[in-house]
C-alpha cells in the first residue's frame, strides 16, 4: 500500500478545509452477537495467505497484489503481544514490507488494542467485537509528483475486517485525506502456508 496513486483534485487542495456531511457510519457495536467470533488472536496466529486490490476513487482498479503473512503472540493476559509480518508482491513487480506490532488496551475496553507499524504515525486503535475487527491509524505515504518529486501524505485508513468462517477473512479499508475518500483497498486473507506469484516485470 505504499504506491497509491492520489487523484489531482486532491493534491490540489494543499491545505484548504473541507465541509462534508456524512451519513451514519457503521459502528463496531453494531456487530456484537454475530458469528462467526472474529477471534484475532487465533486467527492472525501462524501463516497467511492474502489477495487484494487498491481501487481510486472513482473506483477503478489501478493495482492488485497478494500478501503472505506470518502471525505470532507471546505472554500472558494484559502482557500478550502479537507480530503479523507482511510482505505484499504487486502485479507492477514493486515488493514492500510491513510489520504490526499489537497489544491489547484493556482501558478502551474488552477486545481492544493498540497497533503500531513502521509506516503508521503515532499508534492506531483496533477492537474486535463478534464477527468484525475495526482498526484506525494514519498511514504516511510517500508520493512522487509529475517531476519526479516525492512528497510524503497523511492518510487516514479506516480499516474494518469480518470473519466469514474458520479459514477466511475479508478486509476492506479506505483511505482518506481533508475528510474525503481517495482510496479503497480490498483484501481476502485465508489462513495457510500458501505462496503468491512473484510477477516479472518487462524490462
Amino acid at each position: 500500500m505504499h504506491s497509491i496513486n492520489l487523484p489531482g483534485w486532491i493534491l490540489s487542495l494543499g491545505g484548504a478545509t473541507v465541509l462534508l456531511v456524512s451519513g451514519c457510519a457503521t459502528k463496531i457495536e453494531d456487530y456484537k452477537d454475530t458469528t462467526p467470533v472474529f477471534a484475532m488472536e487465533e486467527y492472525f496466529s501462524g501463516p497467511l495467505i492474502a489477495r487484494g486490490m487498491i481501487q481510486n476513487h472513482a473506483g477503478k482498479l489501478t493495482r492488485n497484489f497478494c500478501v503472505e503473512a506470518m502471525g505470532s503472540w507471546q505472554g500472558h493476559g494484559d502482557d500478550r503481544k502479537g507480530m503479523l509480518k507482511e510482505t505484499f508482491y504487486f502485479n507492477d513487480g514493486e515488493i514492500t514490507h510491513r510489520t504490526w506490532l499489537l497489544i491489547p488496551d484493556p482501558e478502551q475496553g474488552a477486545g481492544a488494542y493498540q497497533a503500531t507499524a513502521g509506516d503508521v504515525i503515532g499508534v492506531g486503535s483496533a477492537r474486535e467485537v463478534g464477527r468484525a475487527f475495526n482498526m484506525r491509524y494514519v498511514l504516511s505515504l510517500p508520493v512522487k509528483n509529475k517531476d519526479g518529486e516525492t512528497k510524503v501524505y497523511e492518510l487516514k485508513v479506516n480499516d474494518w475486517m469480518y470473519r466469514l468462517d474458520d479459514q477466511r477473512v475479508v478486509n476492506r479499508s479506505t483511505l482518506s485525506k481533508w475528510g474525503i475518500d481517495v482510496a479503497a483497498v480490498t483484501l481476502f486473507f485465508e489462513k495457510g502456508n500458501g505462496k503468491c506469484e512473484r510477477p516479472e516485470v518487462a524490462k
